[in-house]
């Protein structure tokens, strides 16, 4: 079974927008995926329509890592999120299994 952690490495803010302060316009996340013995890892960015309904305006002190990661993947959308979810176990799946190898042949030895 793989466990895959979705994390924030970065906030970019507006200063100001509309009297706001700091408004989140894109997020730097990560994706590390482990089924225990192997890794994988996927990185990017996420960015926001500045219009002040994506993300939804939260003071940037109250920000949760939770809801980081709610705005960064609603900003990647389901496809998205499965493929690097996918793109993570392959990671870990060719890890698992040895590559092929070309020995000498038989009758050379």
């Amino acid at each position: 079974m793989i466990t895959n952690t979705w994390g924030i490495i970065g906030m970019d803010c507006a200063p100001t927008m509309r009297a706001l302060t700091d408004y989140v316009v894109a997020l730097r996340w990560t994706l590390n995926a482990t089924d225990g013995t192997y890794r994988g890892s996927a990185y990017g960015t996420a960015s926001f329509d500045v219009s002040l309904t994506s993300p939804k305006y939260i003071p940037y002190a109250d920000i949760t890592l939770e809801q980081a990661i709610v705005w960064a993947k609603n900003s990647l959308g389901v496809e998205q999120v499965a493929m690097y979810e996918k793109a993570v176990a392959d990671q870990i799946e060719a890890q698992s299994i040895p590559p092929t190898i070309n020995p000498p042949l038989p009758w050379n030895i």
